[in-house]
């Protein structure tokens, strides 16, 4: 029987499949784990972003409230998916040392200013993200903005006040709220005047002739007013009249944006009623306008006029939206309310609902001396912006609802954000 020889060779074919399963396994495992890997980073970056973009939209939030009112400072929550927000606002100096998010905002934050902080969370997780707003003009938080002369006598004012040239009180005056001026603006005094400024959750500081006001009232520039264009209203106007008007009723429904090319005069009579009553309604009078007459005037909406406005007869709102809407009434010239205006008022209010007042080369004037017999005086609620204002008797409540449709109106910037500080993940 012949002996077997051994091949050296024998086996090869095992041993090198074996080896390629293995490289192959573990490229494999190797690819699986890149791709395992590749898809928790993108899961990863994917809740990162969607955590930027809920801690964002609550700096809107924040942004949004103080475009209102600049001067809101409750906080604000709200969900966006599955995710949440929690915004606060910081006015100045700014975050105290002791705040968590210190480290992250030491600057100081300026008169004009505020902070507004976001955490965004969303799964267990949290990122915080803030900016620094600034004011875009100085109506989004005052009650009265008077571009030259204020004269108030016997008034209280409920909100802040700006004057650029002179102030003059005469009677007993209380401002409750913020009193700045121009600082080459001067204070005349008259009769026994008495200026009383009471900031909220301050005691009240009392001043007379021969005293002299804080310096930190002053400010080192004029604000001013905006310009009052009746052009740029023009692509807005539905239906034009070609000359002067008298109107007793509303005659162009149902036209809710009108121009009358002239002076208008609303005057209705006896037992008839005048309606121009659309939350979303523009009347432009390129003349004058005169509201008097024995009957019912109910306005709402804006209305533009490009002289003077002299209302003698009581003025009220739609029963339907004065909760809602309010008027606005803008002149170049003067704004005048006479003692027909204040006839038969409800509860003493000018016009019953929200009102701004905007006369951008004359004064706004109302007398309500004729209260005092009674011992009341006539309340306003809402803002009063002009060239010059003479209030007597009168009680103005700021109502900051109008300022924003009168400044989206006239283009005018409410807030800007100046900063943007880089997001961060709380500790």
């Amino acid at each position: 029987m012949r002996a077997r020889r051994d091949d050296p060779e024998r086996g090869s074919l095992l041993v090198m499949v074996a080896v390629y399963t293995a490289v192959l396994l573990m490229l494999g495992g190797a690819l699986l784990t890149c791709a395992m890997t590749e898809q928790l980073i993108a899961c990863n970056q994917e809740e990162e972003m969607r955590l930027y973009y809920i801690a964002e939209a609550g700096i809107e939030a924040g942004v949004a409230a103080l475009a209102c009112f600049f001067d809101y400072d409750r906080p604000i929550s709200g969900s966006v998916g599955d995710g949440s927000y929690h915004v606060r606002i910081v006015p100045p100096p700014g975050l105290p040392e002791s705040d968590p998010h210190y480290e992250m905002i030491p600057q100081l934050i300026l008169p004009g200013q505020r902070l507004v902080i976001s955490e965004g969370k969303l799964r267990g997780k949290t990122m915080a993200m803030a900016a620094i707003v600034e004011a875009g003009n100085s109506l989004s938080s005052r009650a009265l903005l008077a571009a030259g002369t204020l004269a108030l006598e016997g008034s209280f004012i409920d909100g802040s006040v700006h004057v650029d040239e002179v102030l003059q009180l005469s009677k007993d005056n209380t401002i409750c709220g913020k009193l700045t001026f121009f600082e080459e603006a001067s204070l005349e005094w008259k009769q026994e005047a008495c200026l009383i400024i009471q900031r909220p959750g301050e005691p009240p500081l009392y001043f007379y002739r021969e005293d002299a006001l804080p310096a930190e009232i002053k400010t080192a520039q004029k604000m001013g007013l905006p310009p009052l264009n009746t052009d740029a209203f023009s692509d807005e106007v539905e239906f034009s009249l070609l000359s002067g008007q008298i109107w007793s009723t509303y005659p162009c429904a149902p036209f809710r944006r009108v121009e009358v090319r002239g002076s208008l005069a609303i005057s209705p009579g006896e037992g008839e009623t005048f309606s121009f009553n659309f939350p979303d309604g523009l009347l432009v009078v390129r003349g004058d306008l005169a509201v008097r007459g024995e009957g019912a005037v109910n306005l709402t909406g804006t209305i533009v006029v490009e002289g003077d406005i002299e209302i003698d007869s009581p003025v009220t709102g739609s029963a339907e939206s004065q909760e809602t809407s309010g008027l606005l009434l803008c002149a170049r010239g003067n704004i005048h309310v006479g003692e027909g205006a204040l006839e038969g008022l409800t509860g003493d209010t000018l016009m019953s609902g929200p009102l701004l007042l905007f006369a951008e080369q004359g004064w706004v004037s109302i007398d309500a001396s004729t209260l005092r017999e009674w011992g009341r005086q006539l309340h306003i609620h809402g803002v009063i912006v002009a060239s010059s204002v003479h209030l007597v008797n009168c009680r103005l409540h700021h109502d900051p609802s109008v300022t924003g449709s009168f400044m989206d109106k006239f283009g005018i910037e409410r807030v800007v954000v100046k900063e943007w500080i880089k997001p961060w993940r709380p500790q």
